[in-house]
């Protein structure tokens, strides 16, 4: 069972289009194949569902992944979240769960 890592959380507030807050975090785990996915999770201000990324990045190694996370720009998280919103982030949260 592959291990989900937690590889940072973004200090700035990404605002969706109709006005919701969130905090945004990358996460990664390996793959079969030995390189890793990194992902979004963004946590709403208000308490309701966190909303899931498929995957954003494949990269070699989690260090990898990390420095692939520290040059997101806020641009970058606005349209994942875009994305988070618009795909099924309960079952893609149950994956990454697994």
């Amino acid at each position: 069972m592959p291990m989900v890592h937690f590889v940072q959380q973004y200090s700035q507030i990404v605002v969706s289009e109709d006005g919701y807050q969130y905090v945004a975090r990358a996460y990664a785990a390996p793959r079969p194949d030995g390189r890793w996915d990194g992902w979004f999770v963004f946590l709403p201000f208000d308490g309701g569902r966190p909303l899931v990324t498929d995957w954003e990045t494949t990269q070699r190694t989690l260090p990898s992944v990390k420095y692939w996370a520290q040059a997101i720009s806020t641009v970058y998280l606005q349209g994942a979240l875009h994305r988070a919103r618009a795909c099924c982030s309960e079952e893609l949260l149950g994956r990454r769960a697994e």
